[in-house]
C-alpha cells in the first residue's frame, strides 16, 4: 500500500469547497485502505517460519504472523522478534 504525501494546499478553498488536491488525496487513501483493510480490521500477513527467516533485515518495521509457531513477529532494529502481550 502506498500513501500519497499530504497536500500543501489548504483543505478548504475560499469558496467553501474541498481543494482538488485534498479530494485526490482522500480518494487515493480510501482506495488504498479498502484494498488492505476489511471489516475485521487490518489483516497481518501470515507466513511460515522459513519464509520469515528470509526477510531482509534491512527492511525495518515488518510485521508478520508466523503460521508455523502461531506467533506475531516484528522486525525491530534489524532483528526479528516475537511480539508478546500481557494477559
Amino acid at each position: 500500500m502506498q500513501i500519497l504525501p499530504l497536500p500543501r494546499e489548504k483543505l478548504v478553498t475560499d469558496d467553501g469547497y474541498m481543494h482538488p488536491q485534498w479530494v485526490n488525496y482522500f480518494s487515493h487513501l480510501h482506495q488504498s485502505l479498502g484494498l488492505t483493510v476489511n471489516e475485521d480490521g487490518h489483516v497481518i500477513p501470515s507466513q511460515p517460519t522459513t519464509t520469515i527467516n528470509k526477510i531482509p533485515l534491512s527492511k525495518k518495521g515488518n510485521l508478520v504472523y508466523d503460521s508455523t509457531t502461531n506467533t506475531l513477529k516484528a522486525n525491530i532494529n534489524g532483528a526479528i522478534h516475537t511480539v508478546t502481550t500481557a494477559p
